[in-house]
């Protein structure tokens, strides 16, 4: 366990210095540590759809009602738009009181119902309660007989169809009582406002092409990337005048850099995306661009010095 802390914090420093003299788990280990990377391009096979279903209830059973009522719109329309019907997936179903306390006493204060220093609990407990039913929905379509522009426009095309048939439910009328219904309104209002500043939002739909990554693909990127970093390696020790010795550690990080996924760590640590989810083989590649739909892999070895 150690070991394996030992080399991603060691992995994590190379992200910013391609070589380094390293200091390795076993203390008596030092040598000269290269890294490499190698990125192959993918042929699209598909796009997929990721996006958060929610609904308001005046209470948990209405918001249930409400939540299933949705799913089994989202799955109709989904195979109307010849979604692949194996691929239709929803999440388990999250129930809460969210509109109630929390982050809805800030909205209320920015409504001007509470005031910024205020602790009366009294007036948090006034606010009209709501129950709040989400879960997350996923489908696949296989890439039609298209080239180039016609694949591009692809994911515009699906946005407008979901928008079209209402598959996030925003037009749905929330089953609340007059007095909640005014007051989520409102908290919609401000909610959208505070949206508009930007920035990105973890749980916003999402239209991805994706391919598969064969066996073949993988091995020639490893094998290419695993050439340079030998070709690296000599190339520093020719330059500092020493020798190699033995490969003492090699190790891999495929995709994503590690920075990328401390940071998709952080990001769903603040506002949870579907990634836990969906939970999709490392065979499989996504990206919302053609041009950035690759398969990458990155390499680091240590070589004794003699």
């Amino acid at each position: 366990m150690l070991k394996l802390l030992s080399i991603t914090v060691a992995a994590v420093c190379l992200l910013a210095n391609s070589t380094a003299i390293a200091q390795l788990s076993n203390p008596s280990t030092t040598g000269l540590m290269v890294n490499a990377s190698e990125s192959a391009t993918l042929a699209p096979e598909g796009i997929r759809l990721v996006m958060r279903i929610q609904v308001m209830g005046k209470d948990a059973k209405s918001a249930i009602k409400s939540i299933n009522e949705q799913k089994e719109t989202v799955r109709k329309e989904l195979v109307g738009m010849n979604a692949q019907a194996d691929t239709i997936r929803f999440s388990t179903t999250d129930i809460s009181s969210g509109m109630s306390g929390g982050m809805n006493a800030r909205m209320y204060r920015s409504m001007g119902a509470i005031g910024d220093g205020d602790e009366d609990e009294s007036k948090e407990d006034a606010m009209p309660k709501m129950f709040g039913a989400s879960c997350w929905a996923s489908a696949k379509w296989a890439l039609p007989a298209k080239e180039g522009d016609a694949i591009a426009m692809l994911p515009a095309m699906l946005k407008q169809q979901i928008a079209a048939r209402d598959l996030e439910g925003k037009k749905r009328k929330p089953d609340l009582e007059p007095e909640q219904l005014e007051q989520y309104e409102q908290m919609m209002k401000v909610m959208q406002q505070q949206m508009s500043y930007g920035g990105e939002d973890a749980q916003a739909t999402k239209i991805e092409f994706f391919a598969n990554v064969s066996k073949d693909v993988s091995k020639a990127a490893f094998s290419k990337a695993f050439e340079k970093a030998k070709v690296k390696a000599q190339n520093l020790s020719d330059a500092a005048g020493i020798k190699l010795g033995k490969i003492n550690m090699i190790t891999s990080q495929s995709d994503d850099s590690m920075q990328q996924v401390m940071y998709g760590a952080w990001r769903n640590s603040q506002m949870p995306g579907p990634e836990a989810w969906l939970q999709d083989s490392e065979d499989i590649q996504y990206s919302t661009s053609l041009d950035a739909l690759k398969y990458t892999v990155g390499i680091w070895i240590c070589y004794n010095i003699e």
